[in-house]
C-alpha cells in the first residue's frame, strides 16, 4: 500500500510540474503576442516603402503582379537600371546630343503651346464673363423700360 500511495504522490507530483512548465511560458507567450500586435512606425513607413516598391517593379520592370520579396523587387530595379544606363553609354556621343536637343525643343514647344492655351482660356472667359455682364444688362434695361 505505501508503495502505491508513493507512486501516486510521485505521478501527480510529476502531473503538476508538467503543468506548470505551459502555465509558466504563458507571460511569455502573451508579451510575445502584444509585440507583435503593436505596429511601430518603423512597420508602417517599411509597408509603405514596400508598396512604393511595387509600384517602381509594376511601371519599369514587370507590369504584371508578381509575388516577390522587396528585396527581389529591388533587386530586379537594378538589374534594369543597369541595363539602360549600359545601353545609354553605348549610343555614340553625337546621336545623344541630338536626341538632347530634339526632347529640349519638344519640352519647348509643349511649354508654349500650354502657355498659348492658358492665354486663350484667359481671353474666352474674360469674353464671356463681359457678355454675361452686358446681356445682364440689355435684361435690366428692357425690364426697366417695358
Amino acid at each position: 500500500l505505501m508503495t502505491m500511495l508513493t507512486e501516486q504522490n510521485l505521478s501527480l507530483i510529476k502531473n503538476s510540474a508538467r503543468m506548470e512548465e505551459p502555465t509558466s511560458a504563458l507571460p511569455h507567450l502573451k508579451h510575445g503576442a502584444t509585440l507583435r500586435l503593436v505596429v511601430s512606425p518603423q512597420d508602417e513607413m517599411l509597408d509603405a516603402l514596400g508598396e512604393k516598391v511595387a509600384e517602381v517593379h509594376r511601371c519599369c520592370v514587370d507590369d504584371r503582379l508578381a509575388n516577390l520579396s522587396t528585396l527581389e523587387k529591388l533587386s530586379n530595379i537594378e538589374r534594369r537600371m543597369s541595363s539602360l544606363l549600359q545601353g545609354l553609354e553605348s549610343i555614340p556621343e553625337d546621336k545623344l546630343e541630338m536626341t538632347k536637343k530634339i526632347k529640349d525643343s519638344e519640352r519647348r514647344s509643349r511649354y508654349t503651346q500650354q502657355q498659348n492655351t492658358e492665354v486663350k482660356m484667359n481671353i474666352l472667359n474674360y469674353i464671356l464673363l463681359n457678355k454675361y455682364h452686358y446681356i445682364e444688362e440689355d435684361v435690366l434695361f428692357f425690364l426697366f423700360f417695358y
